[in-house]
């Protein structure tokens, strides 16, 4: 019989998992009050996000673009913006009214304004089907 080695592998008292990143990010244009923010709270939870967990919002000034890698850890797998147009993140697609576009690495959902879509059902049912449609892909 041949002899086979045995490592020891230390142990640490640490036996939780490790909080991943966020793979839902959130744009607005401008910050929520609290009735949008309770809206915005509904969208996530459809989506199965847990908002402090899974959601990175963030407040997008179109005189100020900033790029989709600055935001935290790895890439997102959603985009949903709230009236924030993509070149703004610098996403460089032709989406200039809302409605979904599935990219290689993320899938970006453009929408209106929160408070605008919190009042227009029309709007609510379009994002609603992309979401359920982005739930099936991914």
């Amino acid at each position: 019989m041949l002899p086979y080695t045995t490592y020891q592998i230390p142990e640490n008292g640490k036996t939780e998992t490790a909080a991943g990143s966020p793979w839902l990010w959130m744009l607005f244009s401008k910050p929520l009050n609290e009735a949008e923010k309770d809206f915005v709270l509904k969208i996530s939870a459809a989506l199965k996000a847990e908002f402090n967990q899974d959601v990175y919002s963030m407040i997008c000034n179109p005189d100020q673009p900033i790029s989709v890698p600055s935001g935290p850890g790895s890439k997102p797998k959603l985009i949903l913006s709230f009236g924030v147009s993509p070149n703004t993140i610098g996403v460089w697609i032709d989406l200039f009214k809302p409605g979904m576009i599935s990219l290689e690495h993320m899938t970006f959902i453009l929408t209106l304004p929160a408070d605008i879509l919190a009042g227009n059902a029309v709007a609510k049912k379009e994002l609603w089907r992309h979401m359920q449609l982005y739930m099936e892909t991914a």
